[in-house]
C-alpha cells in the first residue's frame, strides 16, 4: 500500500466551507488558544484574504496542505 501524496497549495484552492469546518473543530481549538469560537464562511473568507495579503507583501505565506488531493490543514 502506498501513502497518499502530500502536496502544498494556496488557501484559495480550498473551499470556504472546508476551512470553516476545520477551524470550528474543537480538536483544532485545543492547539490554538487564540481561536475563540466557531468559524463561518465570512471568517474563512477574511482569513484567506489576510493570508493572501502576506503572499503579496512578503512573497511567502501560509500553505494549504493537501493529502491525496484533499484538504488536510494549513
Amino acid at each position: 500500500m502506498t501513502a497518499p501524496e502530500i502536496a502544498f497549495g494556496r488557501l484559495t484552492e480550498v473551499t470556504l466551507d472546508a476551512l470553516a469546518a476545520h477551524m470550528s473543530d474543537p480538536r483544532i481549538a485545543a492547539h490554538m488558544p487564540l481561536l475563540t469560537g466557531p468559524w463561518d464562511r465570512d471568517a474563512a473568507r477574511a482569513f484567506v484574504a489576510a493570508k493572501e495579503a502576506c503572499w503579496r507583501r512578503d512573497g511567502l505565506g501560509h500553505w494549504a496542505i493537501l493529502r491525496g488531493g484533499a484538504y488536510a490543514g494549513w
